[in-house]
């Protein structure tokens, strides 16, 4: 499982998509914390905008990752490799960098001074989109099983 997710993981960081999911976090957080006088009005801004953007990335990239690497899995399962051990994998990979992506963009702004409490309020936020991110990512594994 964990060869599996760290293919998938090199997989999905090597693709424009993830650049791209990285400098629209980066660029909507830097943004936020430059331009808004109050730290945690622009921490709720923020908030807003991945409660829009990260279930419908999770679930339209995570289907087209599986659809576009189809092939692939179908020869890691001819292989002696449990189904549940393959998209467990790729469950954890696509998460992970989906994770990464967000955590990287919102959190690696230099040059914000950001107080102690608006970071609490950062790590509360971060562990409810980190839910999202594994609940939409779900869909787009399920959909894509084949009956066994």
């Amino acid at each position: 499982m964990l060869t599996i997710a760290s293919y998938t993981l090199r997989d999905v960081l090597r693709s424009r998509f993830s650049v791209a999911y990285f400098a629209f976090f980066f660029s909507i957080a830097w943004g936020l914390l430059n331009f808004e006088g109050d730290g945690a009005r622009a921490v709720l801004s923020l908030m807003y905008a991945t409660l829009w953007v990260v279930p419908l990335v999770g679930i339209v990239f995570g289907t087209l990752y599986l659809y576009n690497q189809e092939d692939f899995n179908l020869l890691v399962l001819s292989h002696p490799v449990a189904r549940s051990t393959l998209y467990a994998g790729l469950f954890g990979g696509l998460t992970l960098s989906f994770g990464m992506g967000f955590f990287l963009g919102t959190v690696s702004i230099p040059g914000t001074a950001i107080p102690g409490t608006v970071y609490l309020i950062i790590i509360s936020i971060y562990s409810d989109i980190l839910k999202l991110i594994v609940v939409y990512t779900v869909p787009g594994i399920a959909g894509r099983c084949p009956a066994p």
